[in-house]
């Protein structure tokens, strides 16, 4: 590591504003090599690594980047994987905040993650360095690594808002006393809380943290302890299978299951549904912050759809949460969804993270109209069912269960078939040959 170098051209803070026009992740504006070139990468505390697509940065062109010795890499991500060849290169923040020896994949190749280009141009890979893929143990080159070398007394501050909101999202770097001063504006005043970093699988890879998790009123869902990775790659809640089923029957009282159903392949409400409320808290030393999601926050991504039976226009709204099984601890991802709602300090030094209160903002978080045919059916009685199907599909799915689960359910309910699909799904370890002989649509990814 080129720690001498990185101090004497690394200034000790910046203030850098988010982009978020493509209404999906908040990406940074960076400029890569030398001379340097502008591209624009995806803010991500979920994963450690940084790439950017060969046509915006190529290593060929820049002066100052060096080959690694096993330079060809593929990283796999939830959605997706990209593939392409790693190099050490200057990465710079504005004109203050450089790395000189920043390991970078220039990807060549990719598959299942949002198209390049249009809104952004790679991703800026802010978690612990021993999550990275790229370079031999001992040898991460990552922007947490950079930046332990650099300074180690240096955190990093991040501030998500709405997308339509007025207020800037921003990413910043400094000391402490820097990074609360300059993300003064993302904070409602008063403490934040101050809590340690978690092992994951026996390693301090994520930004996990421990939580307690309360759903409205509902007994069985009150403070509930639990980890919580916090991810700004990921949009909505992630919630471990063996809670998703109780979870989302909490958060939806059973006077909306009838205005909730399946819905561009996913499961969804009527945005003027009732939610019950669910909140994160976490406990510092003398400290209590509660994070508390409404209707607004659970409840995203408004479509105004046309049913074809009746000419009825309906505001169609997606369920923010989605089943995830990361094994070992099995933590809640938290994503953008909450993360709107808290300034995010990062402590590499003493893997820590200081939480605070972002001031309310309960506008929308994004909207767009879009006329579509809506024949999918109510939820009522096959609600369960659609959650279940989801816990017991999950061994087939080694990423997002996107939109197969909710899917299935439906279809069987139009061919009258609930009650033998609720129960072949309350079957203990029903096999995944056995969903698909009740939903012949179904498929585990990669089989014929």
């Amino acid at each position: 590591s080129s720690s001498s170098s990185s101090s004497s051209s690394t200034s000790l803070s910046i203030v850098a504003k988010l982009s978020s026009e493509s209404q999906v992740f908040y990406t940074l504006p960076v400029e890569v090599g030398t001379p340097p070139v502008p591209v624009q990468l995806a803010v991500d505390t979920g994963s450690a690594d940084t790439w950017a697509s060969n046509m915006a940065y190529s290593p060929e062109r820049s002066k100052t980047s060096r080959k690694t010795k096993d330079d060809k890499f593929t990283v796999t991500y939830g959605m997706g994987s990209i593939s392409g060849h790693e190099v050490l290169d200057r990465l710079c923040i504005g004109d203050d905040v450089c790395t000189p020896d920043l390991g970078i994949l220039s990807v060549t190749e990719s598959s299942g993650i949002p198209p390049l280009g249009t809104f952004y141009d790679g991703l800026f890979g802010l978690a612990l360095p021993p999550t990275s893929e790229l370079g031999p143990t001992g040898e991460k080159h990552t922007f947490g690594s950079e930046l332990l070398h650099t300074r180690d007394s240096l955190k990093f501050g991040l501030c998500l808002r709405n997308f339509n909101s007025s207020s800037e999202s921003l990413f910043i770097v400094g000391e402490m006393e820097e990074v609360l001063e300059e993300g003064r504006n993302c904070t409602q005043g008063g403490p934040g809380v101050t809590i340690p970093v978690q092992a994951f699988a026996g390693a301090y890879k994520y930004w996990m943290v421990l939580t307690d998790v309360t759903v409205g009123q509902v007994e069985a869902l009150q403070k509930v302890p639990a980890y919580a990775l916090l991810d700004s790659g990921t949009t909505f809640l992630g919630v471990p299978i063996t809670l998703i089923v109780q979870l989302v029957v909490g958060i939806l009282p059973e006077s909306s299951r009838p205005l909730c159903g399946s819905f561009m392949g996913a499961l969804a409400c009527r945005c003027d549904a009732n939610v019950n409320e669910l909140s994160f808290s976490f406990k510092g030393s003398d400290t209590l912050l509660e994070v508390r999601l409404m209707q607004e926050d659970l409840l995203t991504n408004r479509v105004r759809a046309k049913q074809m039976n009746t000419g009825e226009y309906l505001d169609i709204c997606r369920l923010a949460v989605q089943p995830v099984s990361l094994g070992g601890s099995q933590p809640f991802i938290l994503g953008d969804t909450f993360l709107r709602h808290t300034y995010l300090v990062h402590d590499l030094k003493n893997m820590e993270v200081t939480i605070f209160p972002q001031p309310e903002d309960r506008s929308s978080v994004s909207s767009f109209n879009a006329f579509l045919q809506n024949d999918d059916q109510p939820l009522n009685e096959l609600f369960l069912a659609a959650s279940l199907f989801a816990v017991r599909a999950w061994p087939c799915w080694p990423a997002w269960p996107q939109a197969l689960w909710p899917h299935c359910a439906w279809k069987l309910l139009k061919q009258g078939k609930s009650s033998s699909m609720a129960a072949a799904l309350r079957a203990r370890g029903a096999p995944a040959r056995t969903l698909r002989a009740k939903c012949p649509t179904f498929r585990c990814p990669n089989e014929p």
